[in-house]
C-alpha cells in the first residue's frame, strides 16, 4: 500500500489519512502569508512523526495524529473570516498574538484592530514594490 493510501479500517469503513508529504506542502505553503502559523502547524507535524519514528506511538496512532492535524488546518482556515480578517491581516494578528506579553495585556478585539492597523500601514508604504516582503521579517 502506498503512503498516500493508507486509511484507517473502523468497522468496515476506511478512512483514508493524510500524507505526511501534503501536509507538509500546506504547511509550506501557509508559510508564504503566515510563519508563525506554519511555524506551530509543522511543529505539531514533526512532532508527530518523531514520535512515530521512535516508536512511541504507532502507525495507527500517527495516522490519527495526521487526521487530526489536516482537521485542525481546515479550523485555523476559517478564523480570519470569523474575525472579519483577511489572511495578511490575520497573519499579523498570529504573530502578535503570538507574543505572551501581548496577550496577557490585550484581549481579542484589541490585537485584532492593532494587526489591522499595522497591515493597512504595511500595505500603504508598499515595501514590495523595494523587493522586501514584510511577512517573511
Amino acid at each position: 500500500m502506498d503512503e498516500n493510501d493508507a486509511g484507517k479500517t473502523v468497522g468496515t469503513i476506511t478512512i483514508k489519512a493524510p500524507s505526511r508529504k501534503l501536509l507538509n506542502y500546506e504547511i509550506k505553503v501557509r508559510r508564504k502569508t503566515n510563519l508563525v502559523q506554519s511555524k506551530t502547524l509543522m511543529e505539531m507535524l514533526e512532532k508527530s512523526i518523531t514520535r512515530y519514528q521512535n516508536r512511541v506511538i504507532t502507525a495507527a496512532e500517527v495516522i490519527e495524529e495526521l487526521i487530526g492535524i489536516a482537521k485542525k488546518i481546515k479550523e485555523i482556515d476559517k478564523i480570519p473570516e470569523e474575525m472579519g480578517l483577511t489572511d495578511y491581516e490575520y497573519a499579523f494578528y498570529t504573530a502578535i498574538a503570538d507574543n505572551e506579553s501581548a496577550r496577557e495585556l490585550m484581549q481579542k478585539d484589541t490585537l485584532r484592530e492593532l494587526a489591522v492597523t499595522l497591515y493597512e500601514q504595511v500595505k500603504k508604504n508598499d515595501f514590495r514594490s523595494l523587493g522586501f516582503n514584510p511577512f517573511f521579517i
